[in-house]
């Protein structure tokens, strides 16, 4: 089972909310230098647009660096099935998270399956591509 986690960008600050852990393993964010803990933060996703949530996919890229929602990846991709893709190299966003897949697409997929391949963060939707 894969670790349930979250990240949260804060557009008015342009930048990722601190993330830290209390003695007691509760997850505390620290927003302008007051720590929020989990329980006042469980619904900033419907009280305050200026808070986008994305989750852990649960995948490290080839460096060891986490994967979340959000993220924009290069990785070398192919598919089988039908309309079958040689494989290229490319980069995507990753918009969701499945027991099966990263999704670039929103909704559901094509009839095949679909590989990647040496996946590498280099960028996230809020701070552009590094490379």
């Amino acid at each position: 089972m894969r670790q349930i986690k979250f990240r949260i960008w804060q557009k008015s600050l342009k930048r990722f909310m601190s993330q830290y852990y209390d003695a007691g393993g509760r997850i505390v964010m620290s927003l302008e230098g007051k720590p929020l803990e989990w329980d006042e933060m469980k619904n900033l996703r419907e009280m305050n647009d200026d808070f986008v949530v994305q989750q852990y996919t649960g995948l490290k890229d080839k460096n060891g660096v986490e994967i979340y929602e959000g993220d924009i990846v290069e990785c070398y991709y192919w598919f089988y099935g039908l309309g079958s893709k040689p494989k290229e190299k490319d980069r995507i966003e990753v918009k969701c998270w499945t027991e099966c897949s990263l999704t670039p697409q929103e909704g559901g997929g094509p009839d095949g399956v679909e590989v990647y391949e040496d996946i590498e963060i280099v960028g996230n939707i809020f701070e552009g591509v590094d490379k």
